[in-house]
């Protein structure tokens, strides 16, 4: 605020330059302005103030000044510092303490105008609390005096002092009074006299003072139950139970009555822990310490502590008097052993150091660390023995356990008894589960339950049931009655007077059962023994299983002697040869080594290898002879075959005969599939014989390699719309696949009327090229051929005049038409059938190949080119759909297609397999190129070849390799093995085990690569994974990149046990290798490290800088080593110690020279062109701006250790720097340059130097041309 007097006589100043313009008049003292020698004007006075520049003395009128609003106000231009006005909006007056541009417009406060500005001292009205206060605006106290005395303080930080100058910080309000003097009064609680009866409400309180003064409001309960113990029960940080208890200050015990009677009392030790005595005033505790009695006790059968820290929890006639002991309660215990426990019950005792008993009655617990559970008359005496409970138990080995029961005993070392009626376990670590009288006596024998069983050999073991005994090593009994398992790890599952001798033998179950010969084994039944090594009887009875390794499955009287023999069953069957087999049956017999007769009766294999399948009294003697079934059968020829019928015979080698009755194949490799009385003594014959309804027209066939059927019609039948064809091969003499190249001719009927039968000529033609011709009754004849044939069929050396469209080959009706070959051949070779043309609406079904191959009923437009064979024909089942060639293939999806190879399917529309084996193309226009037991099953799917590969993601591919899969949309597996590319548009190029399975991820190839990132990438090696998104692994070995947008490479080392993992986002590593930026353009390549940058698109773009390393020509490998730590504010690099031609290594050093500064005096270089030495002591940087010509340094004197010297060439002349320059110049001011040669620059060049004082020379560390 400006007092107004100030103001009024500034104001002069302005009135007294007005009036200066004023033209002079006559003047009246008093009346007219005047202006005395000083310069000072007056008004109304001719003796102006010496101290004013103008002086209006007046008593009838006022001063009045410019006025005018805001606006005019703000429209002067330029208004002067100090201008004044009266402000007619504000009513008071303004004037300019700004400057004359940005004026600033201060008003004059009055006593009517200041009441918005100040407080005043009658008060003011309309203020707003917001921004109305007495205080200051910044960090200064406020002051209150009286008196011209502080009375009050409000500190910068809020605390209030009352008669302090300085409040101590955080307390609110303090109050500095005299000491002993009442400083505060309150007054009285709800107008009450002061000391009367309060009875506090819920937001009640006392205030109380700490030793500080300090106020504090607290709960009547807080102040009283500070230092009290309220009826209701203290809590909070107060009941610490330290500083606030109930009981004695002193050295004396503390007593708590009810109703007159001691209920507990409190005995301190002073030395060590405090006796606690609850219950009956007359329980006690002897002259210890740390004792406890909680509770319990009646008079005469008080409860006692005379250990030390022993505890009796209650009951009665209770005693602890073992150290640590403890007693829960009950009745009449007592815990005497160091740390015994009882729980309760009565009359029990723990005596052994940290025995127990839970509970029950007269039991005891006598051993160390021994427990008794509960129970009755239990005993516990073994170290560490345990009985849960029962009835007369002992637990009398060390860590024996007896679970319940009665009278059991588990008296081995680590024995047990689970429960049961006297049974006992006396071997170490045996145990009886529970049972009548067993006992397991071996080590680690077990008896799990059952009547007087008994284990007595190591690790024996009987399951149950009763009198059996394993009495071996690992010998096992299962249960049943009487069985007696005797041997080492013998076995006996169950059954009655079973006996397993052998060792490691079995016997299941049964009766009378033996199995006496080594890893002899009988299932069950009853009186079966297996005396050989390792025999096997399943069952039955009174079987014998004698030979090595020989079994018998069941039946009744069957013997297996042989060596690996078998009978499966039967009665009175016998395989004695060795490896022979007889299923089953009765009497049959296998007497050839690896001789089988599968059932019948009195059947005999007597030759090796022979087999007899059933049948009665037939016998297959030749070595690997066989006889199906029948009767009287007999295959004597070696591998010959006789399948079923009656006193039919096969004796030639490899002959066969299929059956029907009094047929011999005598023939080598003949055969007879049935009919009767035909003998073919021809080799590599065939034969059928019908003879006549009584047999009485047997027939004998001597020619060799003839198919002849006697007494019977030919007939090629069908029933599937196909006529069946007779093929006439051309001959062929190359064994292997057929008919191969090898061409028929055929017979086929097409589709007739009636039945025909040619009648063939009785004599040949009469001449060359005659053809056959038929009379209507089908009687042939041979006629000429020029002229009947030609007019009318194809001719065989073609035709001639014929029309396209009107003559043709094929059909004029609704019917198919088919080309056949050879059609008289076996319908199961390539045969008959080779291409069949089948009409409809659509499109026309085209077969060819095969004769089984077929298109599905109601197909059209589908394509079979060729291939197929017996059992293995192709298929097109979709419409349009194409099998190329090959065989088992099948087209199956619409417009689907099958090149060749076998076993392959095309399932999917317009889905194409090319040829291999076992492939499927499943998937929509999916696609598989070959290779075998490929599956492209993904839509738009492609799997290029290789094996077991599969693409199953939509537009997924496999190139090829073996176990491939592309499993996500767009995926691609290039090939390798094993490798998958999951992650939609991921990809795998090859290597082996690789997996892509990040969105957009890449492995290229290497083995166990892993790209799990979005968009990773690993280009190869072993085991490398690129986890982060967008990470990338060139290759190299056993690195993980978990971090995003990060590249690593990790040689790891030789043996590849030294994996890496990177975390952090961001990072390019090298692991374990050095980083070449190699060049052989002649360009040596560069490091750089670019600026901050933050612009997208090109880079660098012409504005992002970069600092960057590269290598000068060398003469040797030159190898830096960085320093170990950091270096401090002023340190230079340097090298140390001395390097070698190859290596350096940089630490960090404080120069202990004077400080090195920039060479400003060096600035024209002057004297000869060469030959020059220059001074460098204490230099940094020496600018060379000015030379007569070119000119050499071939020295540098005054260097020190670490000294680096940058010499800039400004000059437009070269600069040459010599190395290693002769004597005239001193060695230790010399410059040796690293490539052994002269530098030399042009203007602007320069040279970095580094004095080496273990060299004593100046070496260059950078140069610029």
């Amino acid at each position: 605020m400006k007092h107004f007097t100030v103001a009024f006589r500034s104001i002069g100043v302005a009135v007294g330059l007005l009036c200066a313009a004023i033209a002079s008049t006559a003047q009246t003292p008093g009346s007219h302005p005047m202006t005395d020698i000083y310069g000072h004007m007056g008004i109304g006075t001719i003796a102006p103030d010496k101290s004013a520049i103008l002086d209006l003395s007046t008593t009838t009128a006022g001063f009045l000044m410019p006025r005018m609003t805001s606006a005019e106000r703000n429209a002067l231009v330029n208004p002067a510092v100090g201008l004044m006005i009266f402000n007619t909006g504000a009513k008071t007056i303004e004037f300019n303490i700004g400057t004359t541009f940005a004026p600033i417009w201060d008003r004059v406060l009055t006593t009517s105008s200041g009441g918005g500005l100040f407080w005043s001292l009658t008060g003011n009205g309309g203020t707003n609390p917001a921004t109305n206060f007495i205080g200051t605006t910044d960090a200064q106290p406020l002051v209150v005096r009286t008196n011209n005395m502080e009375r009050l303080r409000v500190a910068t930080t809020g605390e209030v002092g009352i008669g302090t100058a300085a409040p101590t910080a955080g307390r609110l309000l303090e109050v500095a009074g005299t000491a002993g003097a009442a400083n505060v009064r309150f007054g009285s609680a709800s107008g009450a006299a002061d000391g009367s009866v309060w009875a506090p409400g819920t937001n009640d309180g006392i205030i109380t003072a700490d030793g500080n003064g300090d106020l504090l409001k607290r709960t009547a309960t807080a102040v009283v139950g500070s230092v009290a113990w309220l009826k209701t029960g203290n809590g909070g940080a107060f009941t610490d139970g330290v500083d606030n208890l109930i009981g004695t200050a002193s050295n004396a015990p503390l007593n708590v009555i009810v109703n007159g009677n001691r209920a507990m009392r409190f005995e301190p030790n002073a030395a060590s822990s405090p006796n606690i005595i609850g219950g009956f005033n007359g329980n006690s505790v002897g002259s210890v310490v740390g004792a406890t009695i909680s509770g319990g006790g009646e008079s005469g059968s008080i409860n006692q502590v005379t250990g030390n820290y022993g505890a009796v929890g209650g009951g009665r006639r209770n005693q602890a008097s073992g150290v640590h002991s403890t007693v829960g309660g009950g009745y009449d215990n007592v815990a005497s052993g160091v740390a015994p426990a009882i729980g309760g019950g009565e009359s029990n005792r723990a005596s052994g150091d940290y025995s127990s008993v839970g509970g029950g009655v007269f039991n005891i617990a006598s051993g160390g660390t021994s427990t008794v559970g509960g129970g009755d008359h239990n005993a516990a005496s073994g170290a560490s023995s345990v009985v849960s409970g029962g009835y007369y138990n002992e637990g009398l080995g060390s860590y024996s356990a007896v679970v319940g029961g009665a009278y059991n005993k588990a008296s081995g070392s680590n024995s047990a008894g689970g429960g049961g009626d006297i049974n006992e376990a006396s071997g170490a670590y045996s145990s009886v589960g529970g049972g009548v009288y067993n006992a397991a006596s071996g080590g680690t024998s077990t008896v799990s339950g059952g009547d007087h069983n008994a284990a007595s050999g190591a690790a024996s073991a009987v399951g149950g049931g009763d009198h059996n005994t394993a009495s071996e090593h690992y010998a096992m009994v299962g249960g049943g009655h009487d069985n007696v398992a005797s041997r080492v790890a013998s076995t006996i599952g169950g059954g009655e007077n079973n006996r397993a001798s052998g060792n490691y033998s079995a016997v299941g179950g049964g009766r009378s059962n033996q199995a006496s010969g080594v890893h002899s084994t009988v299932s069950g039944g009853r009186d079966n023994v297996a005396s050989g090594v390792a025999p096997a009887i399943g069952g039955g009875e009174s079987n014998r299983a004698s030979g090595d390794y020989s079994a018998v499955g069941g039946g009744v009287f069957n013997v297996a002697s042989g060596g690996t023999s078998t009978v499966g069953g039967g009665d009175h069957n016998a395989a004695s040869g060795a490896s022979s087999v007889v299923s089953g049956g009765y009497y049959n017999e296998g007497l050839g080594s690896y001789s089988a007769v599968v059932g019948g009766a009195y059947n005999k294999a007597s030759g090796s290898n022979s087999a007899v399948g059933g049948g009665d009294r037939n016998e297959a003697s030749g070595s690997y002879s066989s006889v199906g079934g029948g009767v009287y059968n007999a295959a004597s020829g070696g591998t010959s075959t006789v399948s079923g019928g009656d006193h039919n015979a096969a004796s030639g080698a490899a002959s066969a005969v299929g059956g029907g009755y009094y047929n011999t194949a005598a023939g080598d490799y003949s055969a007879i599939p049935g009919g009767r009385g035909l003998r073919l003594d021809g080799d590599r014959s065939f034969g059928f014989h019908a003879n006549n309804s009584g047999g009485t027209l047997p027939m004998t066939i001597t020619d060799a390699n003839v198919a002849v059927f006697g007494n019977a019609n030919l007939w090629l039948a069908n029933n599937n719309n196909a006529p069946s064809e007779l093929r006439f091969f051309e001959a062929y003499n190359a064994s292997g696949n057929f008919p191969n190249t090898a061409n028929y001719t055929a017979f086929k009927a097409q589709t007739q009327a009636n039945d025909i039968t040619y009648t063939l000529p009785a004599s040949p033609a009469a001449s060359n090229g005659d053809i056959l011709t038929s009379t209507t009754g089908g009687v042939m004849q041979w006629s000429d051929a020029d002229s009947i044939v030609t007019a009318n069929a194809w001719s065989l050396l073609g035709n001639a005049g014929t029309t396209a469209g009107t003559n043709f080959v094929g059909t004029t009706d609704n019917v198919a038409f088919e080309i056949r070959v050879n059609n008289t051949g076996a319908a199961t070779g390539g045969n008959q059938r080779v291409m069949r043309y089948e009409p409809n609406a659509s499109s026309p079904n085209i077969i060819g190949g095969f004769n089984g191959n077929s298109v599905g009923a109601g197909v059209v437009g589908a394509t079979i080119s060729g291939g197929g064979a017996d059992g293995a024909a192709s298929q097109v089942t979709g419409d349009y759909g194409v099998v190329g060639g090959g065989f088992a293939n099948t087209a199956s999806g619409e417009f689907s297609t099958v090149g060749g190879g076998y076993t392959n399917t095309a399932s999917g529309r317009g889905a194409t397999v090319a040829g291999g084996a076992g492939n499927q193309a499943s998937g929509d226009n999916s696609t598989v190129g070959g290779g075998t037991q490929n599956e492209a099953q993904g839509g738009n799917s492609t799997v290029g070849g290789g094996e077991r590969n599969i693409a199953s993601g939509f537009n997924s591919a496999v190139g090829g390799g073996t176990g491939n899969e592309a499993q996500g949309n767009n995926s691609t597996v290039g090939g390798g093995e094993r490798n998958i590319a999951s992650g939609s548009n991921s990809t795998v190029g090859g290597g082996d085990h690789n997996t892509a399975s990040g969105a957009s991820s890449t492995v290229s190839g290497g083995d166990h690569n892993a790209a799990s990132g979005a968009a990773s990438a690993v280009g190869g090696g072993y085991y490398n994974t690129a986890a982060g998104d967008y990470s990338a692994i060139p290759g190299g070995r056993g690195l993980r990149l978990n971090g995003a947008r990060s590249f690593g490479f990790h040689a790891n080392n030789s043996g590849g046990t030294l994996d890496m993992t990177i975390t952090d986002a961001n990072v390019a590593v090298f692991g374990n290798t050095d980083l070449w930026l190699a060049n052989n353009d002649n360009a040596p390549s560069e490091l750089r490290f670019f600026e901050a940058y933050n612009i997208a698109g090109d880079f660098p773009n012409g504005t992002a800088n970069y600092t960057a390393f590269k290598a000068q020509t060398q003469a040797n490998d030159i190898t830096y080593t960085l320093p170990a730590s950091n270096g401090t504010a002023g340190q230079v690099l340097t090298i140390a110690p001395a390097p070698t031609l190859t290596t350096a290594t940089l630490t960090w050093t404080t120069p202990t020279t004077a400080p090195i500064t920039t060479r400003t005096d060096v600035t024209t270089f002057v004297g000869p062109p060469s030959s020059v030495a220059l001074a460098a002591s204490g230099a940094s940087f020496l600018r060379i701006t000015t030379s007569p010509g070119a000119f050499t340094i071939i020295g540098l004197s005054g260097g020190v250790d670490g000294q680096i010297l940058v010499i800039y060439n400004q000059s437009a002349n070269n600069m040459t720097i010599a190395d290693e320059s002769g004597a005239e110049i001193t060695a230790a001011d010399r410059i040796h340059t690293m490539g052994g040669a002269n530098l030399t620059t042009t203007g602007e060049g320069s040279v970095t130097l580094m004095y080496d004082g273990g060299q004593s020379r100046w070496i260059d560390i950078s140069f610029r041309p």
